[in-house]
């Protein structure tokens, strides 16, 4: 998983993700040139959703377990990609106590889980040069073995192709990606397997030298192999027009529509939205970027208008340590409930601090709820619904020399709802260690 790119939106624009539902899982990445550790709780995440303890893994530059949307040049450039063709491999491996794997608030299964995981990339070009092409193939399979619950036993897998091509001033760029994940989410509150595919398409043009236009589509899809959730489908597109303002700030306008699928009996959904970009650079410690705006939405019960954003604050306080802070709010289809969406809004804060070359710690910690409409008819006379639910993270990482690194963590949550099945509290305790070639 990654957290979509608002610290490096600049003139171009990154791409800005809708927010998706956390998926509770716990490990997190580890820092450039040792291997990236992969969250680990027993299952995967959706395409594009921004994990619980991930904090840490932002602020790491190039630590990516999703592939995000390749950025568009913020000047106009040659189009030459690099003559670069590299191959990575890492493997990894762990072991993690979960003293309630099905986030059940009644009867709470302990057990302790081994993962055995791989990745490989394959990349042609430079994808951290903004002016030039690129290619980039990702793959990674997730073995999960349960030492108790057995019949829980799963293999995740994660793949993903994102390319880039500029011809001067134009820049075209393209992406998707396909999960195969069984682990638990905060809104489902069970281990349930699903496959999730997205797309993206952008195209954009540079005018002048501070000035920049650009269209994407995206298209994303969930499917659950177990009866009793519904799957979905959504397509969107935007448009935005872009200008750097000052040397420090850089403004974007522009907005989009786009149509929800859902399989619960209930109409397809149309929504438009007028948005916000930005990015500040208040100093060379001190960053805001992100995206923020309105939503109009209809549904077979009203029309709705919503806030909606995506924002990040980045403070470099010391040489050593950095703070970040995310805070989201969207609407996304119920995948639990017919005839309903939900209202997400999530905060989030990590802190990272490095004693010396060798090792560091990070402390994360979040605030999320979801609140449950109606968007059928039928469902207006269900009760109303809200989730609420704290975590905190911390963790130790250690690097074992050049290709090794090893990483001890714990992550607490407590979640209260107005539906007695959505209580509960967890406690993980894990251990991961993984090597890069």
């Amino acid at each position: 998983m990654v957290v979509a790119g608002l610290g490096w939106m600049g003139l171009a624009g990154a791409e800005v993700r809708k927010a998706e539902p956390v998926t509770v899982r716990m490990g997190a990445p580890v820092k450039g040139g040792a291997p990236r550790l992969a969250n680990f709780a027993g299952g995967g995440g959706e395409v594009g959703s921004s994990s619980t303890g991930l904090i840490a893994e932002a602020l790491q530059p190039g630590s990516q377990a999703v592939e995000s949307t390749p950025r568009e040049p913020e000047v106009p450039g040659t189009g030459e990609a690099r003559q670069t063709k590299r191959f990575e491999l890492s493997l990894e491996t762990g072991i993690l106590y979960d003293d309630n794997i099905f986030l059940d608030a009644r009867d709470p299964v302990s057990d302790v889980l081994w993962r055995a995981g791989a990745e490989v990339r394959l990349t042609l070009g430079e994808p951290s040069l903004e002016e030039a092409s690129f290619a980039r193939l990702r793959y990674r399979p997730d073995a999960y073995f349960f030492q108790r619950t057995t019949s829980e036993n799963t293999v995740d897998h994660d793949a993903s192709l994102a390319v880039r091509k500029v011809w001067g001033r134009v820049a075209v760029d393209a992406s998707g990606g396909y999960q195969r994940t069984s682990g638990s989410t905060v809104e489902l509150g069970d281990r349930v397997p699903r496959d999730v595919g997205r797309g993206r398409a952008g195209l954009s043009y540079g005018w002048g030298a501070k000035t920049r236009f650009s269209t994407e589509v995206n298209w994303q899809a969930t499917a659950y192999r177990e009866a009793g959730y519904n799957d979905s489908r959504e397509w969107a597109h935007e448009t935005f027009a872009q200008h750097r303002t000052t040397e420090k700030l850089s403004l974007g306008l522009g907005g989009g529509y786009g149509r929800l699928h859902v399989d619960d009996g209930s109409a397809p959904q149309e929504f438009q939205r007028a948005l916000m970009r930005f990015r500040y650079d208040a100093t060379g410690k001190i960053s805001l970027s992100g995206q923020a705006g309105v939503e109009f939405r209809q549904t077979e019960v009203s029309d709705e208008t919503t806030p909606i954003f995506s924002l990040e604050a980045g403070y470099q306080m010391t040489a050593k340590t950095r703070l970040r802070v995310l805070a989201e709010q969207d609407v996304a289809a119920a995948s639990a409930l017919d005839g309903q969406n939900t209202l997400r809004t999530a905060v989030s804060l990590g802190l990272q601090h490095r004693f010396n070359e060798r090792f560091s710690a990070t402390l994360d910690g979040g605030w999320e709820r979801y609140d449950y409409e109606p968007v059928r008819a039928s469902a207006v006379t269900s009760a109303d619904r809200r989730d609420t639910s704290l975590f905190v993270r911390p963790a130790f990482r250690y690097s074992l020399g050049e290709r090794w690194e090893a990483e001890i963590w714990y992550q607490f949550r407590s979640a209260d709802s107005t539906d007695p099945e959505g209580v509960y509290d967890v406690n993980r305790l894990g251990f991961n260690l993984g090597c890069s070639f």
